[in-house]
């Protein structure tokens, strides 16, 4: 499976922190969109059209930005089950949690 985005989902990171991540993504030539939830922030970052990636270089990708583990360890899951992964949720068990694009 190729992969022509990533997204992270950073809970518990420092506003400092965040901007070090859209840095790091815009010094590999993304444009990354940023998003704050009630934990944190969503980011997701499409690759410029000439760079596509594997799943696990975008698994290794979210791992170093910071990105939730459980959900990187998901993901390897699913993919292993042939379903898609590299999601994010504005909805959890149920409820809708607000989340405002601030980038």
């Amino acid at each position: 499976m190729i992969f022509n985005r990533v997204s992270l989902d950073l809970d518990g990171i420092s506003e400092w922190d965040l901007l070090t991540v859209v840095g790091r993504l815009r010094e590999m030539g993304f444009d990354p969109a940023v998003f704050q939830t009630e934990n944190g922030f969503h980011v997701i970052a499409y690759f410029p059209e000439d760079v596509m990636l594997t799943a696990m270089e975008v698994f290794q990708l979210r791992e170093e930005l910071g990105d939730d583990p459980r959900r990187i360890y998901w993901d390897m899951r699913h993919i292993g089950n042939g379903k898609t992964p590299d999601l994010l949720f504005y909805k959890k068990r149920g409820v809708k949690h607000r989340i405002t694009r601030i980038r």
